[in-house]
């Protein structure tokens, strides 16, 4: 007869063993996050992060934050977040009155 504190006592050590693997995982997880954030973006790496498309990040490079090595644009994601994280909030009469369009003058 098997004593129940001893399969309880089993149970616990691999219950711990799991966790362990858990707290390894997550650890090596945040580190491989920490070092993709330092390394450089692509348009297309760029675009996904501002959620538009890579021609959009073409048209408004002058606005948006990068660098230019070797003929090829770089891009940092903190530096994206930041970008993105500091736009002022649009104006809805601005933009109703830059869209409509005028009417016609009768003569």
């Amino acid at each position: 007869m098997t004593n129940p504190f001893d399969e309880l006592q089993a149970q616990l050590n691999r219950m711990e063993g799991l966790v362990n693997h858990l707290i390894g995982l997550v650890q090596a997880f945040q580190s491989a996050s920490a070092v993709d954030e330092n390394l450089p973006l692509d348009v297309e790496g760029a675009a996904k992060v501002l959620g538009i498309a890579p021609g959009t990040v073409y048209q408004n490079i002058s606005q948006i934050p990068h660098q230019k090595r070797h003929g090829r644009l770089y891009f940092y994601k903190p530096e994206l977040l930041a970008y993105l994280n500091s736009g002022s909030p649009v104006d809805v009469s601005t933009v109703l009155h830059s869209t409509r369009k005028k009417k016609a003058k009768a003569m």
